[in-house]
């Protein structure tokens, strides 16, 4: 997997050399199929979302609040918390490749972590 993502992107880097956008559909231009395939991408975001989005809010909650009963107030708020947060950050970082970098580099240091505190959570 791992090596077909580099040479793919490789290609894609020395097809277009410098010029290439963190955001690949910027390095197409504005040509119809390129306004199809953008529409295509949000489409697939929105709906896709609210599979991590779940995973990330149980998960946050066995990290943060391991012993507590998760009432349905408490979930509205924290979702809207969450996602009021989410979205700043969006609004703030527009481009794509700094939010692509961290989630890349950053964030897989963090798995393993809350993984063990899952798997913590889980012998009590």
């Amino acid at each position: 997997d791992y090596a077909s993502s580099l040479v793919i992107g490789l290609v894609g880097y020395f097809h277009f050399g410098d010029s290439v956008c963190g955001d690949l559909l910027k390095t197409y231009g504005d040509a119809s199929q390129i306004t199809v395939a953008r529409f295509t991408m949000g489409f697939v975001i929105i709906f896709t979302y609210p599979l991590p989005f779940n995973a990330f809010r149980t998960s946050f909650n066995i990290v943060f609040f391991p012993e507590r009963k998760i009432s349905t107030k408490f979930r509205v708020i924290e979702t809207f918390m969450m996602l009021f947060v989410i979205t700043t950050i969006g609004l703030l970082w527009q481009d794509v490749e700094i939010i692509l970098a961290y989630k890349g580099v950053r964030f897989p240091w963090l798995v393993p972590p809350f993984c063990d505190a899952y798997s913590q959570h889980l012998e009590v």
